[in-house]
């Protein structure tokens, strides 16, 4: 769902939203969220490191008394058979928890339980992610940190969610799932905000409770991270009879527009994400705002507000206005990208105003062009065969692969992987029988592939 690009639609908006990292994982790290859905229904987190070289996927639900699943994967493309990794778990408030796995593969999966029973109080646990790189065993450097601080509650069958993180004067929406079974379904919701008590509320419900609140900056005292509380009751004959459990959740209040720059480009998936692009075609940029009530994009007879977008490429500043341009880079190197949006709009006889700078980094770099040999492809029996290639254009490293395969007289395969930041590579071989082998030869960098196939005589 999220391999190329966001879509504009308000689903995909609440799904990036939802289950934001409090403030002390943003204060380190800027971290993209991902929520997996089934049914519509929220089963885990996918977080990526700032410079997005791994993640962490948590499994719902995040529940004292349950087993949380960290599966952590490396993005990196390529690799030799003598890279391992080592994957650090590190928990503030249960150190006995701690946890050093070493292995071979870019994936690894971790489950800890932070409680027994739901007698245990939920709250906010911080989780740390450090990912090494080894080569034969020992530490090269440091593939990255993740800081993640989880909104973990005393209970399973209760938890809360919301659609932040939430520019002031824009409504936010909290919904408190309930799986409590009863033959005598009714409950009691009990809203409360410790530092905004005139948004406290109560909502009586036989299934969920949806709170839609908007927190006023003239009222506001200050944009930061705060808490709702929910208690939850079952009620008998329309009266509260005993308290099922109590959820807290944190979210985040702004004082400026939230949002991203999405890219786009017909790369592979992993180079995109990576944040890398081709210097051979252009690359989409889309500005999104995070608005999932749309009160400024606008929906049905909500007017949109005026959005304005003011694009600045690498200190320049783009003649181009909408929220949609496009652009090519034409040399290998970073790029910095940052667009101003503005939204004003008139809410009665209130003018709203809003701004919001959004920042994306890409790196470009070029494909490669060809790839040239020079060489016999007939050898006699015994006799060395090499072929010398040469790689034009493209931006180092460069991985390459290749297989010799035969199948008469008898079947017969040799595969071998390598990466080069080199423009020259050489493949030789010494053949024992005679016949026609194929050697099938995949070169590729971030943004290219080339692929050629050669028959090659023994005679």
């Amino acid at each position: 769902m999220f391999e190329n690009s966001f879509h504009p639609n308000i689903v995909q908006v609440q799904i990036i939203c939802n289950f934001r990292p409090t403030m002390r994982s943003l204060s380190s790290f800027i971290i993209l969220c991902f929520v997996s859905t089934i049914n519509g229904n929220p089963y885990g987190e996918k977080v990526w490191s700032q410079n997005q070289t791994f993640s962490v996927f948590i499994m719902r639900p995040f529940v004292v008394n349950a087993e949380i699943r960290f599966m952590v994967e490396v993005a990196e493309s390529y690799r030799s058979r003598a890279t391992s990794y080592e994957y650090r778990f590190k928990f503030d408030q249960f150190p006995q928890l701690d946890k050093t796995i070493v292995s071979h593969e870019s994936m690894t999966t971790y489950a800890v339980k932070f409680a027994s029973t739901c007698e245990s109080k939920g709250g906010n646990y911080t989780v740390q992610v450090d990912v090494w790189k080894l080569q034969l065993g020992v530490q090269t450097h440091s593939i990255g940190t993740i800081l993640y601080t989880m909104e973990v509650t005393a209970c399973d069958w209760i938890y809360i969610e919301h659609d932040g993180p939430v520019t002031l004067d824009l409504p936010i929406t909290f919904t408190v799932n309930n799986r409590y079974t009863t033959d005598d379904p009714s409950y009691e919701y009990r809203f409360k905000f410790d530092q905004f008590p005139q948004h406290d509320k109560t909502i009586v419900s036989t299934s969920q409770a949806v709170y839609s609140v908007t927190f006023d900056s003239s009222s506001t005292p200050k944009a930061g991270t705060y808490t709702v509380k929910v208690d939850v009751w079952h009620c008998r004959h329309d009266v509260p009879s005993y308290l099922l459990g109590t959820v807290h959740r944190t979210f985040e209040l702004s004082d400026s527009l939230i949002g991203i720059i999405d890219k786009n480009q017909s790369v592979n998936s992993d180079s995109l994400r990576k944040n890398i692009v081709t210097t051979a075609r252009p690359v989409v940029l889309t500005a999104y705002i995070f608005d999932s009530t749309e009160y400024f994009t606008g929906r049905y007879v909500v007017p949109p507000a005026n959005i304005t977008y003011k694009w600045i490429i690498n200190d320049e500043q783009q003649e181009e206005s909408d929220s949609v341009i496009e652009h090519t880079f034409s040399q290998p190197q970073l790029n910095n990208i940052s667009v101003i949006v503005t939204a004003t709009k008139t809410n009665g006889s209130r003018l709203i105003q809003k701004s919001g700078t959004f920042n994306l980094t890409l790196e470009s770099k070029d494909p490669i062009t060809d790839l040239t040999v020079d060489g016999p492809t007939e050898v006699k029996v015994f006799e060395k065969l090499q072929l010398d290639f040469k790689i034009h254009g493209g931006t180092p490293p460069f991985h390459y692969r290749y297989r010799l395969s035969m199948e008469e007289p008898y079947i017969e395969n040799e595969s071998v992987e390598k990466d080069t930041n080199d423009s020259f590579f050489s493949i030789s071989n010494y053949f024992s029988e005679k016949g026609t082998r194929s050697l099938y030869l995949f070169l590729e960098n971030d943004v290219s592939i080339i692929r050629q196939i050669f028959n090659i005589s023994v005679y």
